[in-house]
């Protein structure tokens, strides 16, 4: 995934990440109250796994959305965004022990890290004013805590192809033949931290 709200990269991402352990929310849409709202839509959400549904109907989940927040600028915006939304969703709905790959832009943040899933669905709420045209909305950065395993070598981001979604998926191959072999070493550090700590 990309950290580049507007297309712009976020040069500050990965000192967020390695200091926090935390990454932002694409495409970002969420308030605290609409939350707790589609927490407990059982269309919307498993309350036995505690996770969102990434197979629910979109259509009727941007309605709910609709019928149930104020509708800013700001948010009509990004429901009409189906795209974008559908981006933001499948990061809410992402489950613990998924893999991430962060990769900056070439030339402006060239690097690439992988954090790990820890907190599915659970978003953290950081108050933030939101620049909207000649407006300013008061709003949120959308964070979520992860297990960072590591930067990855500068090879591994040169292979890694570039894509232009906030949010997309590796393929298989890429993931087991070129990002295994970093998520492998990654672990063993962290292990080898993990144990240090204890004595």
């Amino acid at each position: 995934m990309h950290d580049a709200p507007g297309g712009v990269q976020n040069m500050k991402s990965f000192e967020y990440l390695e200091k926090y352990g935390r990454i932002n929310m694409p495409k970002k849409f969420l308030d605290p109250e609409l939350e707790i709202k589609l927490r407990n839509e059982r269309e919307f959400y498993n309350k036995k796994t505690e996770t969102f549904k990434n197979n629910c109907n979109i259509s009727n989940l941007i309605q709910f959305i609709k019928e149930n927040c104020e509708m800013t600028d700001y948010m009509s915006r990004r429901l009409e965004n189906v795209k974008g939304f559908k981006i933001a969703w499948d990061f809410i709905c992402l489950k613990n022990g998924t893999y991430i790959y962060l990769r900056g832009k070439k030339k402006f943040l060239e690097e690439g890290w992988i954090a790990q899933v820890i907190n599915s669905g659970k978003i953290d709420y950081i108050p933030e004013d939101i620049y909207f045209g000649d407006n300013t909305l008061e709003g949120y950065v959308h964070s979520m805590k992860v297990k960072v395993i590591g930067q990855v070598s500068n090879d591994t981001y040169l292979k890694i192809k570039s894509n232009p979604k906030s949010l997309w998926r590796i393929a298989k191959t890429e993931f087991i033949d070129i990002l295994g072999e970093e998520i492998l070493k990654g672990e063993e550090i962290l292990k080898g931290e993990e144990i240090l700590r204890m004595e």
